[in-house]
């Protein structure tokens, strides 16, 4: 079965890219550009992994991993934040809110994949501690 991925990019095109990208490597990928309709559709289609920007309309990607993380129907949900800010602010940033990874942009599509298939591979042998 296809793991889902919600992307949440207010960048169009880069969106549209990673989508496409995505797709081609086995992920059913679901589009966002802002904060707000992010946290409705976590609801809504309960991805497997959130895949998101910093920076976004609304709120953005550490709110969204905050708000994510503070509803136990969905914090078991992996989250990878990106940005285009340098340095490892941005980085730590991203792990204080509870995120499960990052990664700087500009990246390379393998290099993206690889980190989302890492964090599969990680979460997958994780206890589920809300059935214990």
């Amino acid at each position: 079965m296809k793991k889902t991925i919600l992307l949440i990019e207010d960048d169009t095109t880069l969106q549209e890219l990673l989508s496409q990208l995505l797709s081609r490597k086995g992920y059913s990928v679901i589009g966002c550009r802002d904060g707000i309709r992010a946290c409705e559709y976590v609801a809504k289609f309960e991805p497997d992994m959130i895949v998101s920007d910093l920076n976004l309309p609304g709120y953005s990607g550490l709110e969204i991993t905050r708000i994510v993380r503070a509803n136990s129907a969905f914090s078991h949900i992996p989250v990878l934040l990106m940005s285009a800010h340098p340095g490892r602010t941005p980085g730590i940033d991203a792990t204080k809110a509870g995120a499960d990874g990052y990664i700087a942009k500009p990246f390379n599509i393998n290099e993206l994949s690889d980190k989302i298939s890492d964090i599969f591979s990680r979460n997958a042998f994780q206890p589920d501690l809300a059935a214990s």
